[in-house]
């Protein structure tokens, strides 16, 4: 997770995110990308995830809604993926959290029992997690856990 900060944002910092009229965009609680941003606020620490909060002014569907909202310039700053961050038109900011603040994003893969096309979602699973797989994850900014 980061926050993606238009160029010309007042949000320098991850700190500012609290600042008083800055506007955020982040996901709906119920789906992972508002989960997540919410999560890592809160490792930031409780009341600074309060403030924060209060200057949510969108809570979006997806990362794309996230997007689009930085987009089209009426935030100030979102609460995304890293791999999202390349989606955005408008020079921006790319701001971490600490290594300790990042819940832990994980995507899992795994071919169930008997599968139709069983040799081929065995066949794909190897690809994803050998080397072309991770070169190509690598590429999309993705990395191994």
């Amino acid at each position: 997770m980061v926050v993606a900060a238009l160029a010309d944002s007042p949000v320098a910092a991850l700190e500012s995110l609290d600042d008083p009229g800055v506007t955020v965009a982040i996901g709906n609680p119920n789906v992972p990308v508002g989960a997540y941003a919410r999560d890592a606020l809160s490792l930031v620490g409780d009341a600074f995830a309060i403030r924060a909060m209060e200057n949510v002014v969108t809570n979006e569907g997806d990362a794309r809604g996230i997007v689009g909202k930085l987009n089209l310039g009426v935030v100030d700053a979102g609460i995304l993926y890293r791999t999202d961050v390349r989606l955005i038109d408008r020079p921006v900011r790319t701001i971490p959290f600490a290594p300790e603040d990042q819940p832990g994003v994980l995507y899992a893969a795994a071919v169930v029992t008997d599968p139709p096309a069983g040799a081929g979602a065995r066949e794909f699973l190897e690809e994803l997690t050998g080397d072309p797989g991770a070169r190509a994850l690598a590429a999309y900014g993705f990395s191994s856990p």
